[in-house]
């Protein structure tokens, strides 16, 4: 399962393939920027991303084709990380930091941070690493506090925390 883009008309699409040889089984309008996405279940996923300047989350069913918008924020996400079976971290573009819970379909302020170009949950130390321009930040995903700062020089595009501890 991925998203895929034409390269012509700009169209994006999630595409199923299988797994052995690749071969196509079909495809579905996304209607929206995807910025990550998850697995839900054998037949759900997760598709976080923008349209119309707002950061939306969609429960897409893959099998059948359905679509449940289960929020929607005010301002674009930047970035997306998983910290819990049904609980991610949501970096919107105004730098707002919000916790998003799948269960009760609800999102709640935890901080803000600088704008994060990408987000990545470190399990060995439970914290989530969020990438900006400039700096790496170490976030605690319970309080939304930034636990300590390193600077780097540059944009940080993608955060990879190490998992062979």
């Amino acid at each position: 399962l991925c998203t895929v883009r034409h390269f012509v008309t700009g169209e994006q699409r999630i595409a199923l393939f299988r797994r052995a040889s690749g071969a196509s089984q079909g495809s579905q309008p996304l209607g929206l920027t995807p910025v990550k996405m998850f697995e839900r279940d054998a037949e759900h996923a997760l598709v976080f991303g923008n349209l119309n300047g707002q950061g939306r989350v969609q429960d897409r069913n893959i099998i059948g084709g359905g679509i449940w918008e289960a929020y929607v924020w005010q301002s674009g996400i930047t970035a997306v990380a998983q910290v819990g079976s049904s609980t991610w971290l949501v970096a919107l573009a105004d730098g707002d930091l919000q916790r998003f819970t799948y269960d009760n379909d609800g999102s709640l302020s935890i901080g803000s941070t600088p704008v994060l170009n990408d987000m990545s949950y470190d399990p060995a130390s439970g914290a989530v690493f969020g990438g900006a321009n400039g700096q790496v930040l170490a976030i605690d995903p319970s309080s939304g506090a930034v636990i300590s700062n390193f600077t780097v020089i540059g944009t940080v595009r993608k955060v990879l925390p190490l998992r062979n501890r």
